[in-house]
């Protein structure tokens, strides 16, 4: 039995501790939830759907108003959530859910990052929306598609910003060399 990632776990202190932990737990992201978005597709029933749908249009409405960080990244991990449920697959569903607390945190990330950014926060709208109607409709290999896009986006996004923060750091302190001479 895996245990869930409390607060005391090993892995929630390296993900506070080491900012490029994120990347890593994003490759992880990317593996389970792209494979999870295939098989909710191929196993989808009528009462994932209703789940699935309500998760969606539940993160979709909260995404036109005032940002708050943690209630936004709880309605995005739910949808992922229910997606990983509607795999039918327990010992998937389960590894997320023992992921979980990990999964929010990198979501937390995230949203803190990209959704302040009105084309970023667009950007994901856009791509969840890709992976619900993916699942949906059915279509497998176009949901892990979605998923998986999703993820990337998700680091290349992140890793623009760390770069951008980096050379305004770079900036500054030259400013600061230049003020001093």
């Amino acid at each position: 039995m895996l245990p869930a990632a409390s607060d005391q776990s090993p892995l929630r202190h390296l993900f506070r501790d080491h900012s490029r932990a994120v990347y890593d737990l994003l490759e992880v992201r990317e593996l389970l939830e792209g494979q999870s978005a295939f098989y909710a597709a191929l196993r989808l029933t009528p009462a994932d759907r209703y789940r699935i749908s309500k998760a969606y249009e539940a993160m979709d409405h909260s995404t036109s108003g005032e940002i708050d960080v943690n209630i936004e990244a709880k309605l995005d991990h739910n949808f992922h959530q229910a997606i990983s449920e509607a795999t039918h697959n327990p010992f998937l569903a389960y590894t997320l859910r023992s992921l979980s607390q990990l999964l929010l945190d990198s979501v937390i990330t995230s949203v803190n990052n990209l959704y302040h950014r009105p084309e970023q926060r667009m950007m994901l709208s856009a791509q969840h929306h890709s992976i619900f109607v993916a699942i949906m409709d059915q279509k497998p290999d176009e949901a892990r598609a979605a998923a998986v896009l999703h993820i990337q986006e998700i680091r290349k996004s992140l890793q623009a910003i760390e770069m951008e923060n980096q050379r305004l750091e770079r900036a500054g302190k030259w400013e600061l060399i230049r003020e001093k001479q």
